[in-house]
């Protein structure tokens, strides 16, 4: 068939109804290759694509279906249950759902931050550009990615899930020589003994995001592995890369999250409202055209994050060096923590600080009220105001994260919640 007979690519949407400008069509599936062919078709038909994450319950699927007015639901058979039920419960008809992948029977993006239920923001479609070879597609930047790939003449491997040894397994056989991948990734290759069995020798670098990464832990890991490793930093409402290293400064600014994307203007901001000078700590604001337009249907907490000036506040800390590389502290309530005053032994490891209307999530460690007041006192002095204790603390014995390394800060307010209202929770994870 040629180019000329071929049908548009998101011809199969029309007939459903999915051709509106506005339609919602809804994606909740594991890494799959037609990801990237499905989201173009259905931005194609005139629709607006919201993903979910395969991970979600089906009463997080429903509320985001629900929410955002999803039109119809597209998924794979791992998913097929999970997607029925939610559908049901966000009143879609079953007829509109679409399987895709390898079937055997015949954007709005929702931030994943610590609140209960997922923010629905619209994402500015002007400023996207990036490669990658392997990541997860749930994220819509993601499969855009491997579509900008493709046209610059890229190979793009896609695996539906991370497992070592089918990792390992793909970097070797395909020859793999850029890698997107997450933390606990980086860390599980770093402490694997599986991979002295491989031959790693064509990536030329790892691009890690979602969560930070600590300096000893890229000196440790980079040096096992013998694979350069940079950083980048942003958040889903700036479409969503702020600022990334360059390949050649990996090891010139190690640690750090490297230099802004052209079009963006970032300063470093103090509670006062002063801009602060290079190597001082403070609230990270980033203004250009990568910025999202605003959460939707929820006006105040556009207001919340947005100044008049155009400027997100990114509730990060953080500094920009002299040399113009900006370095974050995305848990900095950790940070906070370890720098209060007395013996490390007395000090909590706080494993990450939620947002104002939850509680912080610390480890062994929180030992009486006096110890308690002393880290609301401290985290009020130091932290960004959106990150400061409102809801008090609580002794966790493990933190939940999401398969990016995120903490999920929503499971341990649900837990809270739980408790006072004498249930148990467990991680979905």
């Amino acid at each position: 068939m040629s180019e000329k007979q071929q049908p548009p690519l998101g011809t199969p949407f029309v007939p459903g109804g999915i051709g509106k400008k506005g339609h919602v069509v809804g994606f909740f599936s594991p890494n799959c290759v037609d990801t990237p062919a499905s989201t173009f078709g259905a931005l194609w038909a005139g629709g607006v694509v919201s993903p979910a994450n395969p991970a979600y319950s089906v009463k997080e699927v429903a509320f985001q279906r629900k929410d955002s007015g999803s039109k119809a639901l597209i998924t794979q058979a791992s998913c097929l249950q999970t997607a029925v039920e939610a559908a049901k419960g966000a009143g879609l008809p079953r007829d509109r759902i679409l399987l895709m992948g390898d079937v055997k029977y015949g954007g709005v993006v929702y931030l994943q931050h610590s609140i209960a239920s997922a923010k629905p923001a619209h994402r500015s479609p002007r400023y996207v550009s990036q490669v990658n070879d392997l990541s997860f597609l749930f994220y819509v930047c993601r499969a855009l990615l491997v579509i900008h790939s493709r046209h610059r003449g890229a190979k793009v491997t896609v695996l539906p899930a991370f497992k070592p040894e089918t990792f390992l397994n793909a970097t070797q056989a395909h020859k793999i020589t850029f890698a997107y991948l997450v933390p606990p990734i980086i860390l599980s290759l770093g402490k694997s003994p599986l991979v002295a069995s491989y031959d790693l020798s064509s990536p030329k670098i790892i691009a890690s995001a979602a969560a930070p990464l600590t300096l000893a832990l890229i000196q440790s890991v980079s040096q096992g592995i013998k694979i350069p490793i940079k950083q980048a930093w942003g958040v889903s409402e700036a479409s969503p890369v702020v600022t990334t290293m360059l390949a050649g400064d990996w090891q010139k600014a190690i640690g750090s999250v490297g230099r802004a994307l052209p079009n963006q203007s970032i300063k470093i901001d103090c509670e006062a409202g002063d801009v602060l000078p290079p190597g001082k700590d403070g609230e990270i604001w980033v203004r250009g055209p990568n910025i999202f337009p605003g959460y939707t249907n929820d006006p105040t907490a556009t207001a919340d994050c947005m100044t008049d000036g155009g400027f997100m506040k990114m509730g990060d800390i953080g500094h920009i060096s002299q040399q113009k590389d900006t370095s974050t502290s995305p848990t900095e309530g950790a940070h906070q923590v370890q720098r209060l005053p007395g013996p490390p032994s007395k000090r909590p490891k706080l494993r990450g600080p939620t947002w104002s209307r939850g509680p912080l999530a610390a480890e062994k460690g929180v030992e009486d009220e006096v110890l308690k007041r002393q880290i609301r006192e401290w985290i009020h002095a130091k932290g960004a105001h959106q990150k400061k204790s409102r809801g008090g603390l609580v002794r966790a014995e493990k933190t939940p994260k999401s398969a990016a390394g995120k903490i999920l800060r929503r499971v341990s307010r649900d837990r809270v919640e739980a408790e006072g209202e004498g249930k148990t929770v467990r991680a979905k994870l």
